[in-house]
């Protein structure tokens, strides 16, 4: 197949979105990768865009934008995720059919209810993947704050001046439209159309327009739209006693919960790392989850520690008594705060509601916070339209690397330096990954041991010409620093559970 692309707009300014951007600056229009050096004279890609809805790159961690949205009450007044997709800005589409980026249609002060552009950072987070693993290759590994008690992991502003440094470094503000929202994506013959919503942040005003591309990546990350559980009595329980249930995404100081008696539902990733800060100083502290192993052993360590109480997933909410009744019959009573840490919906809100297919759970009746995007090759390319690709789906240590290694394969097709196999071939890797995984977000997951060969060995095929490996030379040489960082990640937080780390004076501190 050959592709025919010169415009190419990429959704979202986080690390996925700007190794994309950098990688199609440089690729040259002979399908020859620069990659580490000038761009090339001769481009492959004639305009690239960046639309980020947020005022700084950086995606999960750049500098908040305000959060207006009061997420609980917005989210229950739809019966489903496709109804909160399709009220937005549906009474704009006719007049923003006619306007342009020279002529757009301005709104005052337009409802921004469901933007969900919100930032779920918060007080003190650091990051639960190595130092060496978080930077891109162009940039050098600087052995940062060395013996401090979270070594080897940065805090937040380490890792966001790191991506800012690499925006300014290589030039790449000008290629991005902050303060823009894609509204809608939709194909129009050969083209895709995008209505665009431009806010001016002087002014609030809106500009709503059109543009179109030959092709989009999609990079807008995995934590916009909160997954709030279908549990019974828990609107009424909120309505009863406004405040006392939160998303994990709207936490922003644990001091905020001292000496209160605190629930945390879910043991992912998010719901340990608010554990340990809320643990040691909670009046009383439960951790309710479901009785599975979970994917990473650090998580386990944690969870299975006798630093926390664990009890069965939340069954029922009792408004009237303020009580809570746990799936093993027990209950509890008047809990100052329930933090939801069970993730996000997979949110596009911009595509047509049958653009993509997400796997569905047996017992829901719709896509959920572990639903996966079906029919795409590799975790990127949507194989009956590879004109829409995705960089940042896959779940693995090797993060930077990950979004590095997709953006190259994106632009060796599109470029035609290199070619897609047939569509039953890809559809078959599909199916084959399922015989290995199961139909759930777990589908992107690859573990330290598979990566290399199952993911990087196999995608450098479809990358420009003269496109170095992704890996560090010395990959196997620091293979024991992921298994070191995992075990460190445990102690460290067991650590804090215990009041052995503390945070003060503006850094982390051993007692």
């Amino acid at each position: 197949m050959y592709f025919k692309v010169d415009s190419i707009a990429i959704i979202g300014a986080g690390p996925s979105g700007l190794a994309a951007l950098y990688e199609f600056l440089h690729t040259s229009k002979e399908g020859v990768s620069t990659f580490g050096s000038k761009e090339p004279e001769e481009k492959a890609f004639k305009e690239i865009v960046v639309f980020e809805q947020k005022s700084n790159p950086g995606g999960v961690w750049a500098v908040p934008d305000e959060e207006k949205v009061s997420y609980l009450k917005d989210l229950y007044q739809y019966d489903s995720l496709q109804d909160i997709i399709d009220s937005k800005e549906k009474s704009l589409q006719s007049a923003i059919r006619s306007s342009n980026s020279q002529l757009p249609l301005e709104i005052d002060k337009l409802n921004d209810s469901v933007s969900w552009k919100g930032s779920p950072l918060y007080k003190n987070l650091f990051t639960n993947i190595p130092k060496r693993f978080t930077r891109f290759s162009t940039s050098a590994y600087k052995d940062i704050g060395n013996g401090r008690p979270i070594d080897p992991f940065l805090r937040d502003y380490e890792l966001r001046s790191h991506i800012q440094n690499y925006v300014s470094e290589h030039d790449l503000e000008k290629y991005i439209k902050f303060n823009t929202e894609v509204v809608k994506a939709v194909k129009k013959g050969e083209k895709w159309q995008l209505t665009l919503n431009h806010k001016d942040r002087d002014t609030d005003k809106k500009e709503f327009y059109l543009k179109e591309f030959d092709a989009i990546v999609v990079a807008n990350g995995s934590y916009t739209l909160p997954h709030i559980p279908q549990i019974e009595g828990l609107k009424e329980y909120e309505e009863a006693h406004p405040g006392s249930i939160l998303h994990s995404k709207f936490f922003r100081d644990y001091e905020d919960y001292r000496n209160q008696k605190i629930i945390v539902l879910g043991s992912s990733v998010s719901g340990l790392a608010l554990s340990q800060y809320l643990k040691p100083i909670a009046k009383e502290f439960i951790l309710s989850r479901k009785d599975r192993k979970e994917i990473l052993d650090w998580m386990n360590d944690i969870i299975y520690s006798k630093e926390v109480t664990v009890k069965s997933p939340i069954k029922r909410f009792i408004p009237s008594s303020k009580e809570i009744l746990f799936d093993d019959g027990t209950t509890v009573k008047d809990f100052d705060k329930i933090l939801l840490a069970t993730g996000y919906y997979p949110y596009y809100p911009f595509f047509e509601k049958d653009l993509l297919s997400l796997s569905v759970s047996p017992e829901k009746k719709g896509p959920a916070n572990n639903s996966r995007i079906k029919n795409l090759y590799y975790n990127i390319f949507k194989i009956d339209d590879p004109t829409l690709a995705f960089v940042g789906l896959i779940k693995t240590s090797q993060l930077f690397t990950g979004f590095e290694s997709q953006s190259a394969a994106v632009a060796g097709i599109w470029s035609n330096a290199k070619q897609l196999p047939s569509l039953k071939e890809q559809y078959d890797w599909e199916l084959k990954k399922l015989e290995e995984t199961p139909d759930t977000s777990r589908f992107y997951v690859f573990s330290n041991e598979d990566i290399k060969t199952k993911y990087f060995d196999r995608i450098k095929d479809f990358f420009p010409f003269e496109r170095k490996y992704p890996l560090d030379e010395n990959y196997y040489e620091h293979f024991e620093d992921f298994k070191n960082g995992e075990q460190k990640l445990a102690d460290l937080s067991l650590s804090i559970m215990r009041k052995q780390v503390v945070f003060e004076n503006g850094e982390y501190i051993m007692k």
